[in-house]
C-alpha cells in the first residue's frame, strides 16, 4: 500500500537523521499551507504540468513532469513525445516524503520492491507541496493503494518503460494492432544497429468474434502463431 509521509527536519541541514510525521489524515500543514482542502472528492483526477528538478547522482536536473490519469511521467523537453521516465501507480505502490531541507523542500519517492529513489525538488516550497497534493490523490485511488504492488521487473530501470497489465492488454487490443519487440539476443541487438530502430521485430494481433487474441509473431526464421 503506498503512503505519504511529511519530514520536519530538525535543523536546516539537510540531513536525513529528520524526525518523520506520518501523514494519516492528509490534514497537516506545513509551511503555513493546509493540504486538507486539496483531498480528493470528485470523479475527475486533477492533472499537472510543469518544470520540476530531479536528482541524478550528484547534480540536479531540470524535466518536464505530467501526472495524469494516475501515472506520474516526465521528459527531458516538453514537446516530447515518449517519456524518459513513468511510474504508473496502478501498477506499483509507492511511498512518498516531503521532506524540509536547507534550500526548501524535496519530495522523495520509494517504489515499493526496488532500490530506486526518485528526488525532486520545485522552485518554491508551494509548487513542491502542491505537486504533492496532488500526487496523493491520485495515489488515493490507485490500485498500489489498495493493495502491496511491486514492478514487473528486478531492473532497475523499470520505470522507463511504459508499461501496462494483461488485463489492459486483453481488453484494449484489437484486430490489425502491432506488437513491437526487443529481442536481447546478439542478433536482435545487431540487427537495430543495422536498421537504427528502437526494435528487432514485429507481430500482428488478431481478435476473434469471441474475443480469444492470437498474436502472428514474424522472427527471423518464421512466422509463429500464438
Amino acid at each position: 500500500m503506498s503512503s505519504i509521509l511529511i519530514t520536519e527536519a530538525l535543523s536546516t541541514e539537510d540531513t536525513y537523521d529528520d524526525k518523520l510525521l506520518e501523514l494519516s489524515a492528509f490534514s497537516t500543514i506545513v509551511g503555513e499551507i493546509e493540504l486538507e482542502k486539496h483531498v480528493y472528492a470528485g470523479p475527475d483526477l486533477p492533472e499537472k504540468a510543469g518544470w520540476l528538478y530531479k536528482k541524478a547522482c550528484t547534480r540536479w536536473n531540470k524535466r518536464y513532469f505530467v501526472l495524469k490519469d494516475k501515472v506520474l511521467k516526465y521528459y527531458h523537453k516538453q514537446d516530447e513525445i515518449s517519456p524518459s521516465g513513468a511510474l504508473n501507480l496502478d501498477q506499483i505502490s509507492i511511498d512518498v516524503q516531503v521532506k524540509r531541507v536547507k534550500n526548501g523542500g524535496e519530495m522523495h519517492i520509494f517504489p515499493h520492491g526496488s532500490k530506486v529513489r526518485f528526488r525532486l525538488k520545485a522552485s518554491d516550497t508551494e509548487t513542491l507541496l502542491e505537486w504533492t497534493t496532488l500526487l496523493y490523490q491520485h495515489i488515493q485511488v490507485s490500485k498500489g493503494f489498495k493493495h502491496e504492488l511491486t514492478p514487473a521487473s528486478s531492473d532497475s530501470s523499470f520505470f522507463r518503460f511504459q508499461r501496462i497489465s494483461n488485463s489492459q492488454f486483453k481488453r484494449q487490443a484489437c484486430t490489425g494492432d502491432l506488437l513491437l519487440f526487443r529481442g536481447k539476443s546478439f542478433g536482435s541487438r545487431f540487427q537495430r544497429g543495422l536498421t537504427r530502430s528502437k526494435y528487432d521485430h514485429v507481430a500482428l494481433l488478431l481478435r476473434f468474434q469471441d474475443s480469444n487474441l492470437a498474436i502472428l509473431e514474424a522472427t527471423a526464421n518464421d512466422v509463429s502463431a500464438m
